[in-house]
């Protein structure tokens, strides 16, 4: 426990600190629990024959400082993340190679501040109210700036309500931008509950048409089924503006005892960028071709001995519209094996290999991958690896890789209990010919 009076300052911004003080003022012998951490990075690619390189400085990290009373409970929680990213060797330009979402700004240098809210319960722990930058997950990740209320009236509900402006990451402006939205979950039985949700989206002359105000009304119903500890099966079905939009069932068997576990995955999309909520801006039309689609996967692990473990399984995807077919939306089969094994030769390697089989309507290939790791202490680790994939897709770059194949090394090691520094170089061949990868990080924990 520690004293956060003086970090609070600094690191708080000026409209939150407000908030900070009230309730600790009403609690004089509260403490502070305070974990974060902070990651510093250097990233440079180069592409062999063209002499186009890009060189990027990164710094992302979060914070969490809870007030807990003289009783151990939680009375207030600040939360605090965020991302900044420095263009090196200045913007590229549209037919560069490595042109991507950061270059569609004017700025070498773009900050994402994606939480800095405070929250507390309010009268009981049943009625918790957040406020400020926050996200929430329904099908999609929204950021938004305002308000949530949680709320459990009874054993078997509980809900939650929120209100703000919708985070515009890349682009210039969200004024009159507006989401609304408040769901409810009912336990049924012990293990059996269900969910809705509604929410309601407002972008004001959006980029793609400026003369325009696009609203929209997303409503999703969700099941989830626990029958044991070994058991779990998820289900929820989606509609925009009273169509279907995307249909989801999971399922997760785990039997440790016994040495296997296996998971299978459905989902039926009818369209992706069609709530503002996807906010990534000259690359939305891109997003907007991947519906509809069926896809899914199955996989099934098993130990053979104590430490050998195979896996099977499939992923698929099925295209609706044969027109819709091209970059992103690839229609395709792909079967694959893994083996992976610890203390192999000495207690302190680790190595495994991979094989899959890819069917599609441009080929049908043989591809696959293999590793090997060396872990003389922990938290150090020393690997080596092989991926070689049919499709790979990069959609802040705005590039799909066929045919992909690389080889990389990396490292971590710890400097000290709360340091540590990782290392990793990558060579990548595809039909854009060869790229190498070196990136740098330096991590701190506290």
């Amino acid at each position: 426990m520690k004293s956060l009076k003086p970090i609070t300052v600094l690191l708080t911004p000026w409209f939150l600190q407000a908030a900070l003080t009230a309730p600790l003022s009403a609690q004089s012998s509260s403490t502070w629990d305070i974990a974060g951490r902070l990651d510093a990075s250097w990233r440079y690619r180069s592409e062999n024959g063209s002499n186009q390189s890009d060189s990027q400085a990164l710094l992302s990290g979060y914070m969490d400082a809870t007030a807990i009373d003289k009783d151990q409970s939680e009375i207030f929680r600040f939360h605090l993340e965020g991302f900044v990213n420095h263009d090196l060797n200045g913007l590229e330009d549209a037919g560069d190679s490595f042109y991507g979402l950061p270059d569609t700004r004017d700025h070498a240098t773009r900050a994402f501040l994606y939480g800095a809210y405070v929250e507390a319960p309010v009268m009981s722990e049943d009625l918790m109210v957040r406020i400020g930058r926050q996200e929430i997950h329904k099908e999609n990740a929204l950021y938004f700036d305002g308000a949530r209320v949680e709320f459990s009236p009874l054993n078997s509900l509980s809900g939650v309500a929120y209100a703000g402006i919708p985070v515009r990451f890349y682009e210039s402006s969200r004024s009159g931008d507006l989401l609304l939205g408040a769901g409810l979950k009912w336990r049924i039985e012990r293990n059996l509950s269900l969910g809705y949700d509604q929410m309601f989206f407002r972008d004001q002359n959006p980029p793609a048409d400026p003369s325009i105000t696009v609203r929209n009304d997303l409503s999703i119903f969700s099941a989830d089924w626990n029958r044991d500890q070994h058991t779990m099966l998820r289900g929820s079905a989606s509609w925009l503006d009273g169509e279907p939009r995307r249909a989801e069932l999971s399922v997760y068997l785990n039997y440790p005892e016994r040495g296997w576990w296996s998971r299978l995955h459905i989902r039926r999309q009818n369209d992706y960028g069609e709530v503002v909520s996807t906010d990534l801006s000259p690359f939305a039309v891109t997003f907007s071709d991947i519906a509809p689609y069926w896809s899914g996967g199955l996989e099934f692990h098993r130990s053979l001995t104590d430490d050998v473990d195979l896996g099977i399984g499939y992923q698929g995807r099925q295209v609706l519209e044969e027109a819709d077919i091209g970059v992103f939306n690839r229609e395709y089969s792909r079967w694959f094996a893994t083996l992976t094994g610890q203390n192999v030769i000495r207690s302190d390697v680790e190595a495994g290999v991979r094989a899959d089989l890819w069917y599609s309507d441009d080929a049908d290939i043989v591809a696959g991958g293999a590793f090997a790791a060396y872990e003389p202490y922990r938290g150090e680790r020393f690997e080596v690896g092989s991926e070689f994939s049919m499709y790979r897709f990069d959609v802040f770059t705005g590039r799909e890789y066929l045919d992909d194949r690389q080889i990389y090394g990396r490292m971590s090691y710890p400097i000290s209990e709360s340091t540590a520094l990782r290392l990793r170089i990558a060579r990548d061949k595809s039909q854009f010919g060869t790229d190498l990868l070196l990136q740098v990080a330096f991590t701190l924990e506290f």
